[in-house]
């Protein structure tokens, strides 16, 4: 008997695929094939469409399919539209991100293909709207792909606008705001931006130095707490002045209680005695088993844990550490850090590059980074050149332990002229340095946010990654770019040459890159599951029971 029945045929203005039957491991394999054979029927201006509504069972392997159908269409210049009426279909491409990715019809059980080709008839101009070119003008002296009209891709699909519910007065503590990343920092202003956009009213509570980055903001409240003396601090010297910090945040609540409270890192949770208001706290990475200011930062976190109505944690990766610690399930969500995707977008100025591949390596100048691997893989990939950018820990570059010795390494494997470190690169220049390359590597040992890589995403550029923290949750392997193991670089030589070998690859992981971003980790989408835990918080009682660690 056969399981999967797929019909291919030619509307006026679309290729029509007409799928019946049960999508699992093994007819998935008949399904790609038909769509690959749809695919080559697919002419400008036309579409391609996929006739779900016979489906009874649809695999993860037919997903992929679909998916792969998708973005070769996109690549083409053409949009794949699946029709999907009924739930045996319908709920495997939306139990993921892959309904948001791909355009999936399912208002209602009588919309057809034919209907749908119908329409897509009377379009006018619709080449222009849809279209991604492998043609491009050149740009700094190479011809380039124009995939900043990948925006105009994600543009079009059909986005639920999110519920608006009543608003919350939201108090964020970051007692370690001085000591913290400049992404870290702007990561907490973003979510108090996007938050105020969504009807809230937020203040950021910080401690008061002299070198204060926080700017006032006309979206949010800046509270400068006196706790210490007014200058930086590092955090081991702000350990003992949390009680101070602690104190003017019970004379603040004691004259008003917001709806919750979001702690941002592990000082934060010693910042606060007690509250009237819900806790929810962030670690943005837990690092069990020591760190600085303590012996045992293990338990630290876990006593923290126990004083929080809520855990949100950044990664799938956190949220397993906070299952370890004895977090139940009820107690904590998985919201990924933000991106901004109006700032972080294909369209937009370019840096000035030569002819020459570009792979620029994201993330701080510190022995976790892999940037070791980085240059050895480098190496192998020829007149590549490699921008490392990330701020530099020393003052003075040149005396920095691990900056060295990465320059040494260069040296030794011959590219010194080919590797160029940049440090750190405002927030304003940075994405016109990302729309220059052809590949950005993240290969850390551990990243608890992945903001780098979602930066380049967002802009259109395939990242090759290792599965470290949220690295493993953002980067789809051969979708959005590659997963290859840490401390390896000849298999990141190997994925740096093929990726920079076919332009058309690239192309496919860009597209994939913009929806993904767009599609879930604007800001619009994580501060919507932001205040969905915020909401838990308020209802989940406090002394929820957390397990012991052995």
């Amino acid at each position: 008997m056969q399981l999967l029945d797929v019909d291919v045929s030619v509307s006026r203005s679309a290729v029509v695929v007409t799928v019946a039957g049960e999508v699992d491991m093994t007819t998935a394999a008949h399904l790609a094939e038909r769509l690959g054979h749809a695919r080559t029927l697919v002419r400008d201006p036309c579409d391609l469409v996929v006739d779900l509504g016979g489906v009874r069972f649809l695999a993860a392997a037919g997903v992929a399919a679909l998916l792969t159908a998708h973005l070769e269409c996109a690549v083409r210049g053409a949009t794949m539209w699946v029709v999907a009426p009924h739930r045996a279909a319908r709920r495997p491409l939306v139990i993921g991100d892959e309904g948001s990715v791909l355009r999936v019809l399912a208002e209602a059980p009588e919309i057809t293909a034919v209907k749908l080709a119908d329409e897509l008839a009377g379009r006018t101009a619709k080449a222009e709207a849809a279209g991604v070119r492998m043609a491009g003008a050149p740009v700094n002296g190479r011809v380039r792909p124009p995939l900043a009209v990948v925006s105009r891709i994600a543009d079009r699909k059909a986005v639920t606008p999110p519920v608006r519910r009543s608003s919350l007065a939201v108090d964020l503590v970051a007692a370690a705001w001085e000591t913290e990343s400049a992404e870290y920092r702007a990561h907490i202003a973003d979510l108090a931006g996007a938050l105020h956009r969504q009807g809230h009213r937020v203040a950021l509570h910080i401690r008061r130095t002299s070198a204060d980055s926080a700017r006032s903001s006309s979206t949010f409240e800046v509270v400068r707490v006196a706790a210490g003396p007014p200058t930086a601090l590092s955090k081991a010297q702000l350990l003992p002045h949390l009680d101070e910090f602690a104190a003017a945040l019970d004379q603040r609540w004691g004259e008003h209680t917001p709806d919750v409270v979001h702690l941002h890192s592990w000082q934060s949770g010693l910042a606060v005695r007690e509250s009237a208001a819900p806790l929810a706290q962030s670690f943005h990475g837990l690092e069990p088993g020591g760190g600085p200011g303590t012996s045992n930062l293990a338990e630290l976190e876990r006593t923290i844990v126990l004083a929080a109505d809520h855990l949100i944690a950044a990664s799938g990766g956190e949220a397993t550490a906070l299952s370890r610690i004895g977090v139940p399930k009820a107690r904590m969500s998985l919201v990924p850090w933000g991106v901004d995707t109006g700032v972080f977008s294909p369209e937009g100025p370019v840096a000035p590059r030569g002819v020459a591949p570009r792979v620029l390596a994201l993330g701080a100048v510190a022995p976790h980074s892999g940037f070791d691997t980085v240059i050895e893989a480098i190496s192998t990939v020829p007149d590549a050149e490699l921008l490392v950018v990330g701020p530099i820990r020393s003052a003075v570059p040149r005396e920095d332990t691990e900056m060295s010795r990465l320059v040494r390494l260069a040296r030794e494997h011959g590219v010194e002229q080919r590797v160029k470190f940049t440090g750190e690169v405002r927030r304003a220049s940075l994405p016109s340095l990302l729309r220059s390359a052809d590949v950005a590597v993240c290969v850390p040992s551990r990243e608890p946010s992945g903001i780098g890589a979602l930066q380049a995403m967002a802009c259109g550029v395939p990242v090759i990654a290792t599965a470290a923290g949220a690295l493993a949750d953002i980067v789809l392997d051969d979708l959005t770019g590659v997963l290859v193991p840490p401390r390896d670089p000849a298999t990141l030589g190997q994925a740096l040459r093929d990726l920079i070998g076919d332009p058309v690859r690239r192309d496919i992981c860009a597209i994939t890159s913009v929806d993904r971003a767009r599609a879930r980790y604007s800001w619009d989408r994580v501060v919507t599951e932001v205040v969905d835990a915020y909401r838990k918080a308020s209802g989940t009682p406090r002394d929820t029971p957390v397990a012991k660690l052995s």
